[in-house]
């Protein structure tokens, strides 16, 4: 297939995913499979004809239409002997049983959307973090929670499972990113350099932390604060390690972190000082993004996978999204995270939450109801597609490690 066609195939494909996760959650059926969009038809150059461009032809391009099925997605692939014994690995922490039902689930679901509901308080997060890891091998993932704790937990479950499996199969660590806010860690990132150590900085915030942040990632590249590089950790990093000591770009930025160039107040006689401080903080502003960008997952609340650079590696790299406590996220929030199309998405939550607070449900003003989809908005992205009839993966205690019952 030329270039052409295969662009326009894969902008058709896109653009079906989406129309089948709006169809999705809607919850009134699928209409699209009924009612496919048509299929784009494009002109190509004819580079048959040996005439100068002005005299060449165009043919047509035409797209198959979509099939009237869901695909269905097989996140079982494996293709060496490290990712077998990955399955294998998984299978044991998770108990065989659960994951042989799980196993057959994943034979009828169709689109990747993969919700795994507990029934009894079983651990959940434990099951999707184990997914997570499966994705995170194979393809770069995005993940959420509906709250800043939520997130904080997953990733470091995220990460400690990631550590333990690639220890005992001896393969790379993954770069696990928990994003806050840029400007925070920039922040930050400014007094460990001029410090030397952290200090309070992580107690005068409730939300901010250091473990798995940017700035932690950005520390250990530079080698400032006590911070360093360590033979396991992403390979990623040890390429931007060299990088930031030989590109003449961050030059700025080394004498900032070796303390040659000081803070403006402390040096009002250096008129170049201005400009050369900005010039140091956009390279290490490159470099924060530059590890966002390059990680195998990112974790964030909802409203930061708007904002770049999480923005940008969700819509640009993302090819997996999990969605931890699925149970208290919005529909709106959820959809904000899985972005267009339709890639797959692991959603986990319990079956017994109450339903999401809505400040403004039952409120009247001036005799008007103010929200008129209050009671809509008090349903989960969890409870929604269960309520839709869409198949789950539900997790019991059974076996003694949460089981599952599809």
């Amino acid at each position: 297939m030329n270039n052409l066609a295969s662009s326009a195939a894969g902008a058709y494909h896109e653009a079906v995913m989406g129309l089948y996760k709006a169809d999705l959650l809607t919850g009134s059926g699928f209409s699209t499979l009924i009612y496919p969009p048509e299929p784009v038809v494009g002109l190509e150059l004819d580079d048959t004809d040996d005439a100068d461009a002005s005299t060449k032809t165009t043919k047509a391009t035409t797209i198959e239409r979509t099939k009237h099925s869901l695909p269905r997605i097989d996140i079982f692939q494996y293709s060496s002997d490290i990712s077998y014994q990955l399955l294998k690995l998984i299978e044991g922490a998770v108990g065989p049983a659960t994951w042989e039902r799980f196993r057959q689930y994943m034979t009828v679901n169709r689109l990747g959307v993969i919700p795994i509901v507990s029934i009894d308080w079983s651990d959940t997060t434990q099951m999707s973090s184990h997914v997570a890891f499966l994705f995170m091998m194979s393809r770069p993932i995005y993940c959420s929670a509906p709250t800043h704790v939520a997130t904080t937990n997953f990733a470091n479950r995220l990460f400690e499972l990631s550590a333990n499996f690639s220890k005992t199969i001896g393969c790379r660590l993954p770069l696990i990113v928990r994003g806050y806010n840029v400007q925070k860690d920039l922040d930050v990132f400014e007094a460990v350099v001029s410090k030397g150590f952290l200090g309070n900085l992580e107690k005068e915030t409730t939300t901010w932390r250091m473990h798995l942040s940017p700035c932690e990632w950005l520390l250990k590249v530079v080698g400032a604060g006590g911070y360093e590089l360590a033979v396991e950790d992403p390979e990623p990093l040890h390429a931007m390690r060299v990088k930031y000591l030989t590109e003449p770009r961050y030059h700025n930025l080394r004498e900032f972190v070796r303390g040659a160039l000081g803070f403006y107040k402390e040096q009002p006689s250096v008129p170049e000082w201005k400009e050369t401080l900005e010039e140091a903080w956009k390279a290490a502003n490159h470099l924060l993004s530059a590890i966002v960008l390059e990680a195998d997952a990112v974790c964030t609340t909802p409203y930061l996978s708007t904002q770049p650079p999480f923005s940008y590696y969700n819509q640009d790299h993302a090819r997996g999204v999990v969605l931890n406590e699925a149970d208290a996220m919005s529909v709106a929030d959820a959809v904000m995270v899985m972005g267009s199309g339709c890639r797959p998405v692991v959603l986990s939550g319990d079956r017994e939450q109450l339903p999401l607070p809505v400040s403004t449900h039952g409120q009247i003003r001036h005799g008007r109801v103010v929200n008129m989809l209050s009671q809509q908005a008090k349903i989960s992205v969890l409870k929604k597609l269960q309520r839709s009839g869409w198949p789950c993966f539900i997790l019991t205690n059974q076996d003694g490690r949460g089981g599952g019952r599809n």
